[in-house]
Order: C-alpha cells, then structure tokens, then sequence
C-alpha cells in the first residue's frame, strides 16, 4: 500500500508511510494482524500525493521521502517511521518456487489461472520499506508457487519511485509489471505505455465489478481496464479507550450510527485539563484538507464538477463543513498537532495530549512499532459521524499494479497481476494486517469479524470518495491545502479560504 506525497502526506505525506503493519515488520504474511481491540497500534502515516507532470512521462514528480502501503494522507517525512535513507539501492531478487518453499500456509489451490508463455520472465517493481518489501517478496514466492515455470525478478525502488519509474518508462527499460499511482496511469494510459487487462481478466472470469468502483475506475477507461488497484487506505476515528472510560465519554459506535452532534460532544467531554503544557485534547484538528474533506462531502459538497471541468468546493455544505471543523480548534477542543510538539495528529494520539484522532490503518503499525515509543495504548477505531445528510464520508487512497503495453510477454505479466490482485493472494496480504484488499467479497470475513478497526476501515470503500482529480490532482490538492493553511494562520476566514480554493482550483485546471 502507499500513502501520497507530503502536504499532507506527500500531498500530506499520506502517500508515504501508510501500512498496515500491525504485528507485520517482518511476519510471515499469513500471520494475523493485531486486533483492533488490543493495545497494538501502528502503521506509518501517509503522504499527499505527488505533485504529477502531465506534459510527458518524462517530467518528474515530486519525489516522496517514503512510500509504502496504500495513499492516503500522512505524517511529516520527519515522522515516517521505518522509512529507509534517501538513494539507498535495493538489489534485485530473483523469485523461484523452489527458493521460496511452501506458501506458508495459504491455500493457492482457488487462485484462478490463465496460459502464459513458454520460459517467461518477468521483471517487477515498486516502492516500499523494508517491511513492505518483505510483504511483496512473500506475494511474488504464492506467484512462483501457482506459475512454477514464470522466472520472477523483483527489483525493489524504495527512493523516489515516480522520477525513476518515468525515467525508465522513457527509455524503454521500465519492468514488466510495476506499482502504478493515479497520477501516473493518466500519463501511461495515454502515452499507450499499459497493456490493457481486459481480455485477460475475461479468460480468467474477473469482472471489474470484482472491486469496488470507486478504486477501479480510476485505472480504468470505459471498460477498458489498464490497473488493477491492489489495496487501500481510508480515514476512521481512533480513540483512546481507557480516556473514554476515565472520563465517562460515550464512545461512537461501530456502525457509525453517530452525528457531527455525538462527534462534538464526544470531543468536549475527553478534553481535560488547562494548562497548555499537559492539556489534553478532545482531538487534533490540523490544517489539512484530507482530514476536512470527508466532512464535506459526507454534507453534500464536491470538489469538481460532475464532467470534471471547473471547480465545485465552494458551496454551502462545504462552508458548513469547515466551519464546523475548524470551530473546534477556535473552541478548544481540537489543536493542532504543532502545538502538541507533535508532527501529526497519529503522534499527538500516542503522546497522550489528544483523546482521538481522524487517521487511517497506518495508525495501527506506527503505534505498534516500539521505536516510537508507545506502549499498551488501548484503542479502537470507530467510522467518521454521519452529517445532517444521513450520509457518511471519507476519502479512499490506493495504488494499482500494471504491465507494460510491450512486454515480451504480456500474457504472464497479465497473470502476475491478475494473481496479485486476486481474492487468494489479497486474502492473505490483508491477513498480515499490511492492507485492505480493494476487492468487494471480503465482506463478513472471519478476519475482519475479529478485527473490527480493520473491518470499520474496509466498510469505507462502500461510501468513500477516491481521493484523485484528475490530470490537475496535485494542483487541486495544493490549492487545498494552502487554503487550510491561510485560514489556521488566521489570514482568512472559512468562506475567505473556499474561495481561495475556487480560484486557485480553477486556475490550475484551466493549465493542466
């Protein structure tokens, strides 16, 4: 999984850091993530999305400090744990099913199967920490298992992934099936650099309705389909249950059956305490249009318009939105994560100094990690509250895997994908606590029934909004941001700071 760039990941650093490592930093992938219910937190935070070039793929995006599992907004680069030093080179890793033994475990007799070519050999790239490559080496060795004949190379990027996957695209050396951002896929797809996986989805009996729409479709053009999205990441409320019980507060519910009310209440109640060393607050509040965004939409209001072509944040429902959001740093209730000597909201959460969070799955690994310092935290994480709509909201972050449109041979690349993609080899990544598999059949699975934070974040694919906009994304999340960041400083007020967006969004589609 990935997190985006650094604005908030990578557009806010959530495309950095966001995995679900749960008890992953190493484990076989068939071992079971932590439950939602224990004192085991932690997953990276993410980056925002990277700022993308449309002119050719060529032109090099603004590079994340970390990638790993899905997108979806993070922490600072400074806070991104596990992250591997800057042009650290992985070598490459040749994959075998006799190197790799058993499956640990993992019953690959129902992945389904297409014919592949005689004496392939694949090249694979992606980015990710050590832990991630971990993961994605256990998924290659299932591969190896079900396609014995199929020579797999892994060539791991971990360092600025986008500048040298677009750098080797252009010179024709790029791997046979590689990690592909939304960002990326509008300039492969129409640089026709992607095989289409249609027809072979068809022989394998794999509909696009498999996954979830809103993932899929995003790799997707009409019915063709050039990605196939291999997890991802959302945003819930993670709370902290021994402050909920030390201060009588009513916990919102699993079902997330709660309103902006119940969320408010929720947030005035955890708050404890004045001075402003040791205060603790109801919950973080940053500057951050991933963490304001669900609000929004779950009230109504969208981004674009519906064909893509001119701005449509500034509206009532967004106004609504943000002024209530950015009512409970005014109020007391919420600070920011820079006042909590805290570089992101996640952190705070583990410090102690705010009651609950608005973060992702990455929250579970980077709580569990002991070098961060948090220890016996009890949590739970609950949906975001309703809007006066009846609706809930939330933003989804994802990456895809794709084959090049010339691979010398397209019909085990294909397979690859396919595979890794697939129900079998999702199953299991989702069983290490690393992602969510972006397929809509794991509904009722008894991994999710025993871990309610992951079932709570998996639910939001059902409602959730993609969090992409198209050949301008990096300007429009941009605007965004800088537009929160004017009104936390005080140089704007809400409406002041929608039609900054209005203006700068419009502007940046107009140049795409």
């Amino acid at each position: 999984m990935r997190h985006s760039h650094r604005t908030l990941s990578a557009l806010t650093l959530l495309v950095a850091v966001a995995m679900f490592l749960a008890a992953c930093g190493g484990n076989a992938t068939d071992t079971p993530g932590p439950s939602a219910t224990s004192t085991t937190v932690a997953a990276a935070p993410p980056v925002t999305a990277m700022t993308p070039t449309m002119a050719s793929v060529t032109t090099a995006m603004t590079p994340t400090t970390a990638m790993v599992a899905t997108t979806a907004p993070a922490a600072p680069a400074t806070n991104t744990p596990g992250t591997p030093p800057t042009n650290t080179p992985v070598p490459p890793v040749d994959i075998s099913a006799a190197a790799c033994g058993t499956a640990s475990g993992v019953d690959l007799s129902q992945a389904k199967k297409i014919p592949v070519e005689d004496g392939a050999t694949l090249r694979v790239s992606g980015w990710g920490n050590p832990s991630e490559q971990k993961v994605t080496r256990d998924m290659l060795c299932r591969f190896a298992q079900v396609y014995p004949t199929v020579k797999v190379t892994y060539e791991p990027l971990p360092d600025d992934y986008d500048t040298k996957i677009k750098t080797q695209i252009s010179a024709g050396s790029e791997p046979d099936v590689f990690y592909v951002d939304p960002p990326l896929v509008d300039i492969t797809v129409d640089a026709n650099k992607l095989l289409e996986l249609s027809p072979y989805m068809a022989q394998a009996g794999v509909n696009k309705s498999d996954y979830f729409q809103s993932l899929i479709n995003i790799f997707s053009r009409g019915a063709k389909v050039y990605g196939l999205p291999k997890d991802f990441g959302s945003i819930a409320v993670f709370y902290n249950k021994d402050m909920v019980t030390k201060t009588g507060a009513t916990a919102p519910p699993l079902d997330g059956n709660w309103t902006w009310d119940q969320y408010k209440a929720f947030a005035a109640k955890l708050t404890q305490g004045t001075d402003p060393n040791t205060k603790i607050y109801g919950t973080s509040h940053p500057a951050d249009y991933a963490r304001w965004l669900p609000f929004a939409l779950a009230n109504g209001a969208q981004v674009l318009s519906a064909d893509g072509t001119k701005s449509a944040i500034n509206s009532k429902a967004a106004l609504d939105a943000l002024t209530w959001y950015y009512g409970f740093i005014k109020d007391g209730t919420a600070a920011e994560p820079k006042t909590l000597s805290s570089g992101w909201p996640g952190e705070a959460f583990g410090k102690g100094r705010v009651g609950f969070a608005i973060e992702g799955g990455w929250m579970v690994s980077y709580l569990a990690d002991p070098s961060n310092g948090f220890t016996g935290i009890n949590y739970q994480a609950a949906p975001l509250p309703k809007a006066a709509t009846g609706n809930h909201g939330d933003l989804l972050f994802t990456n895809a895997y794709s084959a090049r449109a010339d691979s010398k041979f397209p019909k085990a690349a294909a397979a690859l994908v396919l595979f890794l993609a697939g129900p079998v080899n999702q199953g299991a990544v989702m069983r290490t606590g690393f992602a969510l598999p972006t397929l809509n059949s794991f509904k009722g699975d008894p991994y999710l029934a025993q871990n309610p934070t992951q079932a709570v974040l998996y639910d939001t694919a059902n409602y959730g909004v993609a969090d992409y906009y198209g050949k301008a994304d990096s300007a429009i999340k941009k605007s965004m941001s800088d537009a929160m960041s004017a009104l936390f400083l005080g140089k704007t007020d809400p409406q002041g700071a929608l039609k900054m967006m209005d203006d700068t969004i419009n502007a940046a589609i107009a140049n795409q």
